[in-house]
C-alpha cells in the first residue's frame, strides 16, 4: 500500500478461520468459521455478542461455542 507515495507495510491479523466449507447440488455453499482468539477476533466476537455484526445479505453468522476455549 502506498501513502503520500511511500510504501507503507500493514499488518494483517486473522480474525477467524473456516473450519468447515460444503457446496450442494443446488450451489448452495455452507461453510463454519471459528472466531479466533486474537485482538481482531476478540473485536468480531465483541461485535457479535453486543449485536452490531454485520454480514453480507443472504448470510447468517451462528455463534458455535467449543469448549475447552
Amino acid at each position: 500500500m502506498m501513502v503520500d507515495g511511500k510504501p507503507v507495510v500493514l499488518e494483517n491479523v486473522p480474525s477467524n478461520g473456516t473450519i468447515d466449507i460444503s457446496i450442494d447440488g443446488n450451489g448452495i455453499v455452507t461453510h463454519t468459521q471459528e472466531i479466533l482468539d486474537t485482538d481482531t477476533g476478540r473485536i468480531v466476537r465483541g461485535m457479535i455478542n453486543s449485536g452490531a455484526g454485520v454480514v453480507g445479505r443472504g448470510l447468517h453468522l451462528v455463534q458455535i461455542h467449543r469448549y475447552p476455549r
